[in-house]
This record gives structure tokens, C-alpha cells and sequence, in this order.
């Protein structure tokens, strides 16, 4: 498969020597993916082993392909001579954190250039990146910089791992407030989209007035923006612990709104939805 797959394949040896066998790797009828249907030679002198009563045979497809859809459910035909003596489906899926993948941004990680290419979690295609910010805060998922009229959201490598539910406490007798969701993989990189368009969003709404605390929250909006009541002297009336941490908690309640759309059934990530060692929702 694509992503360094391999698949075995068995046959009852007959009395001459073993002939050359090939392999070739193809999506099952009515699939939609476009791994390259090229046959594959087995072993490096193109003959199979005998193991006790089978020739066996491995094949390495190594290099991952260009597009999202390269992967998923597959097909490999067992042929001997021209005729097709065995067929296998499997799925091929991509190193979620390797950095292999072919074009796009030279350097980010396998879960970026396929989850955007693919449409596969809300990645926006023209106003994204994958960032070396440093990522040793487990809760920095992503970077914009929304008071420069910068559009970019940066992702960090945590933005595809997972958040859970975190509650604060508002000063002035606020009470308790329960944001961010309980999520992994390609829905935590969807609701870190929502959660950065919000802080873009709720910037651009202040339009011109006053902001006298500079915590992205324009004064007027302090009581009730987001359903949520602050302080306008105060930039971080829950201590969420940054200095615009009145309009953080906003985007972080924002995250449970599920604005952004995910779907499993396109995340061929290892781990991921469908894998083997599944991280992620499941598919429907």
C-alpha cells in the first residue's frame, strides 16, 4: 500500500520451480480512490519462497501519493503467468505524523497536507499552515494574529491530539463556567478552527470601539458576547492565564458549537478514525 503497506500473498507451490508472480495493487469496482493501478514484481529477483506447503511473497508499495483519496479500501490481484490465481482487499492508510507526504507545505506533518487537501476536518486551504511554534503547552493548538489584519491560522502538531473540558472560575462572584470539548484527532482540529475563527471574528466585531482592556472584547460586549459575562477593566476575568484570556474563554466555549464540520470516513491517518489502533470518532 502507499504508505509503506505490504501485503502477503500465499500460493500451493506445484512441482516445477516457482514461476515469477506479480502483484497489482487497484481500487475494488465503484471505488472512488486513485492509487496508481501499476503492477509490483515480488522480491527483488521476482521470485516467490516456499514456505512448507505455500510460496509466499511480500511486496513493499513504498512513497505516499498527492491526494487524500489515494487511500482507503484497495485491492491486490495475485497473478501467475497473466492469470489472476488470487485477489485481496485491503486498506491503505498514512503515517499521521510523518512528514513524507509529497507537495504541498515542505515540513508539515502527514495529518495537515491530507485532513486540508481532503476537506477532510475544516482546514481552510488558503489561510492555513502547519507552524514550529513551539507546542509544549498541550493546550496550543494553533496561532492567529488577528489585531495584524493576519488571516493565517498556524497549526502546531497538538492540534490533531485530543482537549478535554476545562472549567473556570469568574472573579466578582461570576461563578463557574464549563468551555472547550472532549474530542481527539480530526474532530480536535476541527473545533481548533472554530475556536481561532472565533478570535478572528469576535476582533472584527469590535469595529472601532472602545476596547479599553485590549482583551479582543469590545467594552459594550463585555456583559453578554457569547453568552458570557465579563469584566471590561479586567482582560482575564476567569484567569484562563493570557492577557486576553475575556475573549480565549469565549473561543474556547465556542468550540462546542460543532460549527465546523469533520468526517471520519475520510481520515486514513494511522492512528486515526478507521485505523487499527483507532484515535478519533468513529465513522457513522
Amino acid at each position: 500500500g502507499a504508505a509503506n503497506q505490504k501485503h502477503e500473498s500465499r500460493q500451493r507451490p506445484t512441482a516445477q520451480s516457482p514461476a515469477p508472480l506479480s502483484c497489482l495493487m487497484l481500487p475494488p469496482p465503484g471505488a472512488s480512490h486513485n492509487l496508481p493501478t501499476r503492477p509490483v514484481v515480488l522480491l527483488s529477483a521476482g521470485q516467490p519462497t516456499i514456505n512448507g506447503e505455500f510460496l509466499e511473497a511480500k511486496v513493499t508499495f513504498t512513497g505516499l501519493p498527492e491526494h487524500n483519496t489515494d487511500f482507503g479500501l484497495k485491492a491486490a490481484k495475485l497473478k501467475k503467468a497473466g492469470s489472476t490465481v488470487a485477489t485481496a482487499k485491503f486498506e491503505v492508510f498514512f503515517p499521521k505524523n510523518g512528514k513524507n507526504h509529497p507537495g504541498g507545505q515542505t515540513g508539515s506533518e502527514n495529518w495537515f497536507h491530507y485532513w486540508r487537501e481532503g476537506g477532510v476536518c475544516g482546514i481552510p486551504l488558503n489561510t492555513s499552515t502547519f507552524s514550529d511554534v513551539p507546542a509544549n503547552n498541550p493546550y496550543l493548538m494553533a496561532v492567529t494574529y488577528p489585531q495584524s489584519g493576519d488571516p493565517i491560522i498556524r497549526f502546531t502538531t497538538n492540534a490533531a491530539k485530543e482537549l478535554t473540558q476545562r472549567q473556570y472560575l469568574g472573579k466578582g462572584g461570576r461563578g463557574s463556567i464549563i468551555v472547550r470539548s472532549n474530542c481527539k484527532g480530526i474532530h480536535c482540529v476541527a473545533v481548533t478552527v472554530e475556536h481561532e475563527q472565533t478570535h478572528m471574528n469576535d476582533y472584527a466585531h469590535i469595529g472601532g470601539r472602545e476596547d479599553s482592556d485590549h482583551d479582543i472584547v469590545a467594552n459594550a460586549d463585555e456583559p453578554t458576547r457569547h453568552g458570557i459575562n465579563t469584566d471590561p477593566s479586567d482582560p482575564d476575568t476567569y484567569s484562563v492565564g493570557v492577557s486576553y484570556g475575556d475573549d480565549e474563554i469565549r473561543a474556547q466555549k465556542m468550540e462546542g458549537n460543532n460549527g465546523v464540520l469533520y468526517y471520519p470516513a475520510s481520515d486514513w491517518a494511522n492512528p486515526g478514525c478507521q485505523s487499527a489502533n483507532q484515535y478519533g470518532p468513529l465513522p457513522p
